[in-house]
């Protein structure tokens, strides 16, 4: 995203040297996923302009489809596919300059999937005229106009999940997989020795994939272990990942 919005910048700044206006919109949305299901159909997230002006704004959605390699295809979701799936509401919308707005994605479903589905709300700022579909030329469309899209994610949750994680320690690293059935979130995931913690973001794991934490072995200095806490989230409960980390001293004769 901020390679996005470096390139964007420059762009206009070369545009600006042969006297031509340019706009730059995007929006801020949340770096978390809303996990919904049967139980949970739908949830509210804040979409924050940090732009100068008003932002005009359509979402949309995208299923994600993961094949056994890893490899993801998309299915944008128009039309008839709306009556089982995510949908954002509003799918336009307006926010105030520096201000933001409420968006509620809901689950259209009437029964629960046999198997977790997986999301992308694109947000892509507009120009006014696309926004009321109207043809009239505004300031900002007779000037250039780059729109830059950010994305959040969310997931469906099949019926009667069941978690589980599976953690196996090296020396300096930790590595959980989830062997369960449907998607957990590792929140606030700290690795630490000591009062030295090193805190990552939010991981999503879908089911038979892994996350390896790791030591930065130039903070543990003499230390033995060190541990990695998470607090981990399914639709079925709210737990607690605590796991010792073995430390291994690196041979100091193998830098020579």
């Amino acid at each position: 995203m901020k390679i996005l919005t470096l390139i964007a910048m420059l762009l206009c700044g070369l545009m600006f040297s042969f006297n031509v206006f340019c706009a730059v919109s995007q929006v801020r949305v949340p770096q978390t996923t809303a996990m919904l299901g049967i139980d949970k159909v739908s949830d509210i997230i804040q979409i924050r302009n940090s732009y100068a002006g008003v932002a005009y704004v359509q979402a949309t959605v995208v299923e994600v489809f993961i094949d056994e390699n890893g490899l993801e295809s998309h299915h944008t979701i128009t039309g008839a596919d709306k009556a089982d799936a995510i949908v954002a509401l509003p799918e336009k919308f307006i926010i105030s300059p520096k201000g933001s707005s409420s968006v509620r994605l809901l689950y259209t479903g009437k029964t629960a999937p046999t198997e977790d589905r997986y999301f992308k709300i694109r947000f892509t700022p507009i120009i006014k005229s696309e926004f009321y579909r109207d043809a009239a030329q505004t300031g900002v469309e007779s000037s250039v106009f780059i729109s830059i899209t950010t994305t959040t994610f969310a997931a469906v949750i099949k019926g009667e999940p069941k978690p589980e994680l599976d953690i196996k320690t090296g020396d300096n690293q930790a590595t959980v997989t989830n062997i369960g059935d449907s998607m957990i979130l590792l929140n606030d995931c700290k690795v630490c020795v000591g009062s030295v913690c090193e805190i990552s973001s939010q991981k999503r794991l879908i089911n038979n994939r892994s996350v390896t934490f790791d030591f930065n072995t130039q903070q543990l200095d003499m230390q033995s272990s060190g541990y990695l806490t998470c607090s981990t989230l399914s639709t079925t409960e709210l737990g607690q990942l605590e796991q010792v980390i073995p430390y291994s001293q690196p041979d100091l004769l193998d830098e020579f």
